[in-house]
């Protein structure tokens, strides 16, 4: 028998074997500091939900409390995916289109310096699987490759780490919070639906798009309901990974510091969107046919430049960091701002 034909799971599982073992990923301190980035967060997203005010008086918040800290965390490939009889529907429908061979991919990706890296295709195993993390509703799933170079490094700066791994691991947390996964009693508050509906709003009438098609100039775009379910833990995660990077420093005058000064012109706080956004920020989606389908696509997840764009948008730090105007595109009013969790009437 041919393992590479086995089974999409067992070409997935094997991939991530092959990253663990072979890759970086295999200190202790690199665990440490993982699960020391994965528990500020929690703490993070617990002071959310006590500060909420909708929900400050109700036993609903012992609930949420109790799920955010029921939820376990598996680095890497959990053992029990090999066995399909243990994994839950959602993680069957992830797998279930995936042929692949990838062991080719995990060869590709370690072989690759970093140029080749960046031009790997933007694929949705790459998204979902080798890059991405997974909520399964009771346990969250860290793939080892975004542990890795160029994505993660105990020697990066803080702001690096927590930008891409940190805001990876906060927008998991959230979607336990957010449509499709927050528990049914969260819809009988006046202002949870308020904050989706903000949220639908402001994606559907920001996030549109002249394009040409076929020769013909069309307008699309986003459609806000159906992908709330990613572009609210988009938002709300990096949120929280902001104020840990933040709560890291200690100071929030060192924001403006530069963390690598003979290296980079960034300082704290642009170094952590630019890690944040630098794997959204794909050229494929400058091409309009490219665009078109991403939008078109029933799936939650918008389209790449939007995962970009919107979390600026939605974060007066990020026009902060980069000294934006008032009439910048990226900035916006705090009216037009949405908050899952909001902590004032």
């Amino acid at each position: 028998m041919n393992p590479l034909k086995f089974s999409p799971i067992f070409n997935i599982y094997a991939a991530d074997l092959a990253i663990r073992n072979e890759a970086q990923m295999t200190t202790v301190e690199d665990q440490l500091m993982i699960r020391d980035m994965i528990e500020l967060i929690r703490q993070g997203i617990r002071q959310k939900l006590m500060d909420t005010y909708w929900m400050k008086n109700s036993r609903d918040l012992l609930k949420n409390l109790d799920q955010l800290l029921m939820l376990f965390k598996i680095v890497g490939f959990s053992e029990h995916l090999f066995n399909t009889d243990n994994l839950t529907q959602s993680e069957l429908n992830h797998f279930s289109s995936f042929d692949e061979d990838y062991f080719s991919i995990v060869e590709r990706m370690i072989m690759s310096n970093l140029r080749l890296i960046f031009k790997l295709p933007r694929d949705a195993y790459l998204d979902s699987f080798m890059i991405n993390a997974f909520n399964a509703n009771t346990h969250i799933i860290l793939f080892f490759l975004p542990l890795q170079n160029p994505y993660f490094n105990r020697h990066f700066p803080d702001s690096y780490n927590i930008g891409f791994t940190g805001s990876i691991i906060a927008h998991e947390f959230f979607h336990s919070f957010a449509p499709n996964m927050a528990h049914d009693r969260f819809y009988q508050y006046a202002q949870y639906n308020k904050s989706l509906s903000c949220y639908d709003s402001f994606y559907s009438e920001n996030m549109c798009f002249n394009l040409t098609l076929g020769g013909n100039k069309t307008r699309m775009c986003v459609d806000g309901k159906n992908d709330m379910i990613d572009n609210i833990p988009d938002v709300e995660g990096t949120r929280v990974a902001f104020e840990i990077l933040k709560q890291k420093l200690g100071d929030d005058a060192k924001l403006k510091l530069l963390p690598l000064p003979d290296h980079l012109p960034f300082t704290n706080e642009q170094l952590f969107f630019i890690a944040r956004s630098q794997f959204w920020c794909d050229n494929d989606f400058f091409q309009d046919e490219t665009m078109a389908q991403s939008l078109r696509n029933p799936g939650p997840h918008s389209p790449h430049i939007v995962r970009v764009n919107a979390v600026a948008m939605q974060m007066s730090e990020f026009g902060e960091a980069f000294s934006c105007s008032p009439t910048d595109p990226m900035v916006t009013t705090e009216e037009e701002k949405c908050y899952l969790l909001p902590s004032d009437e």
